[in-house]
């Protein structure tokens, strides 16, 4: 019996990687929308149905990777050899302090650094700029799944809540696409 709770606590711990597998078998472009045509399904209702069925599939893998994100990559700061890091940098700060260097590698390391991550840094608007271009242009024209994924994972790794809003206006865009192609295979089908 030991065996079957090491198990229990194993998948009480790790059940969100079933969500993955589950989303491969609703895909929304391959199986939700032709199985909603032939319940007979089909037009402007099809397009609202498939719309939220996308977007709710957004926002399942959105908690997904923030979960991931939360349980699983942010652990990994904790570990001692990062903590071992840390301490050594504090340790080389009271030296350098100690000595009258402290300010002046601070102020170098600020200035070197502050800039290339400033969200005023004209590298970085381009960026955010050419995400929202490519977002558009990849999700609403490539119908795999993959895509849209890679963005949900962008959008929660580097907190966009913005890029992540614009992800949904997309695939609802895409949407209205795909119930076309699919409404135009069983129009063609059935002649």
């Amino acid at each position: 019996m030991p065996f079957l709770y090491g198990q229990i606590d194993f998948i009480k711990k790790n059940w969100p990687f079933l969500i993955p597998l589950v989303m491969i078998f609703l895909n929304v472009e391959l199986i939700i929308i032709p199985g909603l045509m032939t319940w007979g399904m089909g037009g402007f209702e099809l397009f609202v149905v498939s719309s939220i069925i996308a977007t709710l599939s957004l926002f399942v893998w959105h908690v997904f990777w923030m979960w991931f994100i939360k349980n699983k990559i942010e652990p990994l700061s904790q570990k001692d050899t990062i903590k071992d890091d840390i301490k050594f940098g504090r340790e080389m700060a009271v030296v350098l302090s100690e000595k009258g260097y402290f300010d002046q590698a601070k102020n170098y390391f600020v200035k070197k650094y502050y800039k290339i991550f400033h969200p005023s840094n004209p590298f970085i608007k381009k960026i955010k700029t050419g995400g929202y271009m490519a977002m558009a242009s990849m999700v609403i024209f490539l119908p795999y799944p993959g895509v849209r994924t890679s963005f949900v994972v962008f959008c929660c790794a580097t907190k966009w809540q913005r890029g992540f809003i614009f992800l949904i206006f997309c695939n609802i865009c895409r949407m209205a696409y795909i119930t076309g192609i699919w409404t135009l295979i069983f129009y063609f089908a059935s002649k």
